[in-house]
């Protein structure tokens, strides 16, 4: 392990707090794909297992966790290479990015059927990243930008942010789908899903989330309310991972479907981090899932962890009267090939045009 991770650069940002969510170390998991998951009601509290395997707010003897301030890990000032460099290395990175959305649609549906800035502007923004920055050692197969974003704050459609640490879709490819099935009316998402995965030319799939303020936050207004931290997976064990299932019902899915995701034990060599002082023209990338196929997919107690475990948590230091955050996520299912060639690797990808109406008028929808 590198001596930058062994004794990471410190920030007057730091911060020490006791993070939502986490289970007791002592608390017994079986990982196997078909062990029995720990499940949640619609308010987020455990149903099946007693209360008491998770640290209450409290809690006298509750873990204070360290999260560090991501910034100065990386290169100031913050560019796109060295973003996704980062992002190779820990599987988040903060990347510069001025987008040119206006409205950030969160009506599945309409943007499906009418089209939307997601679709025609934001899409093809962040294919480029994950084409040019994030994977470009890589043939990507396909990019499955969703055609709404998951909005939070005042006026949106989840006025909640997601206080508890966890990760959303599970170890495994069958995780993955199990909580595609939870969501999906058509039922066609998870077969999709096991085509494309089975196809010769790819070799892996990776969920990638795109999460940012838009709250009109600046450098001198930045967004200081309910930041997001993040697990360097590289620091979580599988044993210390709890597989957990919630109420599709609560969260806009399907009736008697569950959602596949995980929580997580503590342990005091997980890492975390924190991008303090974000603004509109910066994004948090981070991966929610990843698996090859030349992983072990028959036992799911033996996948390595890749996903980042994140929450939603309260800065200490955040002014009083400070406004609730907005912000929203992209999340973005990429189907991975082959590496390429060296000199293939140096190609750009170029996204079709046009981009946005060429008057600078916004779309319709």
């Amino acid at each position: 392990m590198a001596d930058e991770e062994n004794h990471p650069p410190s920030s007057t940002l730091d911060l020490e707090v006791n993070l939502p969510g986490l289970f007791r170390p002592e608390f017994s998991v079986d990982n196997r794909q078909e062990a029995e998951k720990i499940a949640y009601s619609s308010d987020f509290s455990l149903i099946s297992c007693s209360e008491e395997v998770v640290y209450g707010d409290e809690d006298k003897d509750a873990p204070i966790t360290k999260i560090r301030d991501a910034r100065p890990h990386q290169d100031s000032p913050l560019t796109e290479d060295d973003a996704a460099s980062f992002f190779h290395k820990k599987g988040f990175c903060l990347f510069p990015q001025n987008t040119k959305v206006k409205r950030w649609n969160e009506d599945y549906l309409k943007g499906m059927v009418f089209g939307s800035d997601i679709t025609k502007v934001y899409s093809p923004e962040l294919e480029s990243i994950i084409r040019n920055y994030l994977l470009p050692e890589y043939h990507v197969i396909s990019v499955d930008c969703p055609p709404a974003v998951l909005r939070r704050g005042p006026s949106s459609r989840n006025n909640f942010y997601g206080t508890g640490v966890h990760q959303d879709y599970g170890l495994s490819l069958e995780d993955y789908k199990n909580n595609l099935k939870a969501y999906d009316f058509s039922g066609q998402a998870a077969k999709e899903v096991q085509k494309k995965f089975d196809s010769d030319q790819v070799c892996g799939v990776m969920v990638i989330n795109f999460w940012r303020p838009i709250g009109g936050y600046t450098k001198a207004n930045p967004l200081r309310s309910k930041p997001l931290a993040v697990c360097d997976p590289a620091f979580v064990d599988n044993g210390d991972t709890v597989h957990t299932a919630l109420d599709a019902t609560s969260v806009g899915g399907l009736k008697g479907k569950q959602t596949d995701q995980m929580a997580l034990k503590y342990s005091p060599q997980q890492q975390w981090y924190y991008y303090p002082n974000m603004t509109d023209d910066e994004v948090l990338v981070f991966k929610q899932f990843e698996v090859w196929k030349d992983d072990s997919m028959d036992k799911r107690e033996a996948l390595p962890v890749r996903g980042v475990f994140h929450t939603a948590f309260v800065d200490p230091n955040t002014p009083e009267g400070s406004p609730p955050r907005q912000s929203t996520e992209c999340r973005v299912q990429v189907f991975i090939g082959k590496r390429k060639e060296e000199d293939a690797a140096e190609e750009k990808w170029t996204p079709p045009a046009p981009l946005w109406p060429k008057d600078g008028s916004e779309w319709e929808c």
